[in-house]
């Protein structure tokens, strides 16, 4: 997501009680307490760092903190592979020595997510709250409350704009500029294209719609006729596509917010012999775009250790070291996307480009489940795909 920037200069999240951060994924800073929707304006991001905390050198005993994860559904790969993702960092020595971490999961609907919260209130053991909002306005004020009783929270991925809460996004609105300038350089300029807005109402949905029309309407010969409730669910996304393709069987692109596979076979159940897909990094998308003759692709990287982020910033919010809530964005400035066609994005000349490469960032002998990467960018834990969808 896009938000109004703030702040120049690198710094260091660090944690105290005998146990110092090392450099990790690259964030930028873009805000303060700001919104988290990317309708604000784009960020101009300086580097900072968020990393896993070094295993503890002291034998002093350490008061545990106590965080909790709250998501308001799993019934995604991307969701599943994000919670088992902070639970096995939670688990590695460095984490376990200074915290433990609950999770406690709520229904899909923000009042079930804000209901969790008050449930989290008044067990009165909380020190933190990482969680993908439900909602970007609509469980604000059980954040509030959480606040105001001394808790830390950190929103992720999927934000919640409540002033008082951390947040630790993906840029969606500057992926769906760049994937959107992929496609129409792909098409040559021309053609009709399908969009995926998620799920109703999910910011994230919203700011790469957002981006995705404001790219495409620089290019007179392209023509959005049709947008679809993708869900982050491989039927609805095939299902999306099919429907638009037989109302316009011309349709050159279905640009999805997920697999990007079963949009692909849409395309080829309808004969198509030349397609533009687009999704969030992952082993099925990579594969089957991989090896399809007919399709171009670009794919932007949503790590599913965007969760281990927020654990980070957590535990430094705890400990002092993130003294004021702001917003972080994952893999700024530039982005990380892999492309199987132009390998170049001319409208994006700085975006980070990678073609799609079998053993190097994606993985044949692994689940097409997989999200990719497992990691973000510059993370550096014991944890493997294997042990990510095992």
């Amino acid at each position: 997501m896009a938000f109004n920037s703030m702040g120049k200069g690198a710094r260091r999240l660090v944690i105290t009680s005998g146990v110092a951060f090392v450099a990790a994924a690259t964030l930028a800073a873009c805000g303060s307490s700001g919104g988290g929707s990317s309708s604000s304006s784009t960020p101009a991001p300086a580097p900072t760092t968020s990393g896993a905390p070094a295993p503890t050198t002291s034998s002093a005993p350490v008061e545990k903190s106590k965080v909790y994860f709250t998501n308001n559904f799993s019934d995604n790969d991307w969701r599943q592979q994000m919670q088992k993702t902070v639970e096995l960092a939670a688990a590695l020595p460095q984490y376990a020595d200074i915290m433990t971490l609950e999770v406690s999961n709520s229904g899909v609907a923000p009042e079930d997510q804000a209901a969790m919260i008050e449930s989290i209130i008044a067990k009165g053991d909380a020190d933190a709250i990482i969680m993908e909002a439900a909602s970007p306005e609509a469980v604000n004020q059980a954040i509030q409350n959480a606040c105001d009783a001394g808790i830390k929270v950190v929103t992720f991925d999927s934000l919640a704009t409540a002033p008082c809460a951390w947040k630790v996004a993906v840029d969606w609105k500057y992926n769906g500029q760049v994937a959107a300038a992929f496609v129409a350089e792909a098409l040559g300029g021309k053609g009709q294209v399908a969009v995926d807005y998620g799920l109703k109402g999910l910011a994230i949905g919203l700011d790469f719609t957002k981006g995705v029309k404001e790219e495409l309407a620089k290019y007179p010969g392209i023509e959005i006729v049709g947008e679809y409730e993708g869900g982050f669910n491989p039927a609805q996304e095939k299902s999306g596509t099919a429907a638009i393709l037989a109302s316009y069987p011309d349709l050159a692109a279905s640009m999805t917010m997920y697999v990007g596979a079963p949009a692909a076979e849409a395309f080829i159940a309808a004969g198509k012999t030349s397609y533009v897909i687009s999704g969030t990094a992952n082993n099925a998308g990579a594969m089957q775009c991989a090896g399809d003759a007919n399709q171009k692709c670009v794919y932007w990287t949503d790590s599913p250790g965007i969760s281990v982020l927020a654990l980070n910033v957590a535990l430094d919010a705890i400990s002092g070291k993130e003294a004021t809530p702001r917003t972080l964005v994952m893999d700024a400035p530039n982005g990380y996307f892999y492309v199987k066609g132009n390998t170049s994005i001319a409208a994006y000349p700085n975006a980070n480009v990678s073609e799609w490469t079998d053993g190097v960032n994606f993985y044949s002998d692994q689940p097409g489940s997989l999200s990719l990467p497992v990691l973000p960018v510059g993370i550096d834990l014991p944890i493997t795909a294997a042990d990510v969808v095992g």
